[in-house]
């Protein structure tokens, strides 16, 4: 949240700069000087680094999302397996001697819990 809210506010101060560069180029583009020339190339170096900054600071937010996802994930099926590998057994042999699930039960605990976490989302 703290990395949004900044780029966000960029976006929106850096977002007027493009179509005033248009306005301004298209202005001194109206006259056939070279100051005004040099003043049109200029506005385009400035839509152009603006244009740059934005395809950045999507690639920004694009990492920065990916990020919250594999971690969030990877905490889910750490914190899924964990409770799986933990269950007794109780609904097969009462007399065995064996106290936590087989690998075949711990695999399906964890996939009917995935499931139910996506059919929730």
């Amino acid at each position: 949240m703290l990395v949004i809210i900044p780029l966000l506010v960029f976006l929106l101060l850096i977002g007027f700069v493009p179509p005033y560069a248009l306005k301004e180029i298209l202005a001194a583009l109206a006259h056939d000087t070279s100051a005004a020339r040099q003043k049109a190339y200029l506005w385009a170096i400035a839509a152009f680094f603006a244009n740059l900054s934005f395809a950045q600071v999507d690639l920004f937010q694009a990492w920065h999302t990916r990020r919250c996802y594999e971690r969030t994930r990877g905490q889910l099926f750490c914190a899924i397996h964990y409770k799986a590998l933990m269950r007794r057994e109780v609904s097969r042999n009462l007399n065995s001697n064996e106290a936590n699930s087989k690998l075949g039960r711990v695999v399906n605990i964890m996939r009917c819990v995935t499931l139910q976490c996506g059919l929730n989302l």
